[in-house]
């Protein structure tokens, strides 16, 4: 696995963690689609993410995301990039692969903000 990207620009740590499911559609270079998953994003960046669910994944998977930001969906697919067990299950590190709406999700990320403010 490799390091994940701490030093990103922009990284949003959500003060209440965002709901999503997730499926495993690649597992060894093999295309497939598991039974949906549950956990919470820690944070986001335009690159990726932090998954923490209850479920142990096995490292040679890709997965499929689904979740809203301020009424928006996104459906990024990413492999995991970093693993830690954590007393609450784990916590995965989630590098998108190509082919995701960045700048959708920035904005997003820009009007949660906007929408969240204390």
């Amino acid at each position: 696995m490799k390091r994940y990207k701490r030093k990103e620009s922009l990284r949003f740590e959500f003060a209440q963690p965002l709901d999503t499911s997730f499926y495993i559609s690649r597992l060894k270079g093999k295309e497939l689609k598991s039974p949906n998953g549950k956990g919470v994003i820690l944070n986001v960046s335009p690159s990726g993410l932090k998954l923490e669910t209850n479920l142990e994944l096995p490292e040679e998977i890709e997965l499929s995301l689904i979740f809203d930001i301020a009424n928006h969906s996104f459906h990024p697919t990413g492999l995991i990039s970093w693993r830690k067990k954590e007393w609450n299950g784990y916590h995965y590190g989630i590098d998108f692969l190509e082919g995701h709406d960045q700048p959708d999700l920035i904005e997003a990320i820009k009007e949660y903000q906007r929408q969240n403010r204390a």
